[in-house]
């Protein structure tokens, strides 16, 4: 799986702009109707963090001037730096749990440095890398019970030797 990579900037001059393109991506219309009710700097500051998240995964550079990061938990960092990775130096990873690690891990490597894969189940383990394998000497293959195996090996048949079985066997597990 190749990383997304940074989506376009978008900076806007006056709140009409914003809306505009706001509508043009999907924008929900509560937040469209809570933009239209005031002037771009109020929403820049005062925006929901529903809105602002979903701003930011768009491209919507601005809003994270007065965004507090640290508000973030583990599912709203990954959904952030899927789509926009420039942002990590402001995300805390250590609210990050297994589930989060893997799933960010698989379309964002960049990032292994700043996880911690004790955090990891066996579950989190064989969708990790099943993705991206070059993960495996970060990762406690101890922790994979035989349905763990069995899904990596499925995806990854090049890995059995590590768990002492032979391709050929693979599929009678």
């Amino acid at each position: 799986m190749q990383s997304r990579g940074v989506k376009m900037k978008i900076i806007f001059d006056n709140k009409e702009e914003l809306i505009l393109q706001a509508k043009k991506d999907g924008a929900c219309s509560d937040g469209i109707g809570w933009a239209e009710r005031r002037d771009l700097k109020t929403i820049l500051i005062e925006c929901p963090i529903g809105f602002r998240m979903w701003a930011l995964k768009h491209g919507y550079v601005q809003f994270a001037k007065y965004f507090d990061f640290s508000e973030l938990d583990g599912c709203d960092i990954v959904c952030i730096l899927i789509d926009q990775p420039q942002f990590a130096k402001k995300c805390d990873f250590s609210e990050l749990n297994g589930d989060n690690i893997s799933f960010l891990l698989r379309y964002q490597p960049e990032f292994a440095q700043y996880c911690d894969f004790n955090k990891l189940s066996g579950w989190n383990i064989a969708k990790l890398l099943s993705h991206q394998p070059q993960f495996m000497n970060n990762c406690d293959l101890s922790k994979l019970d035989k349905r763990d195996i069995n899904y990596l090996l499925g995806h990854q048949p090049q890995l059995a030797k590590y768990f002492g079985i032979e391709d050929k066997h693979i599929q009678k597990m």
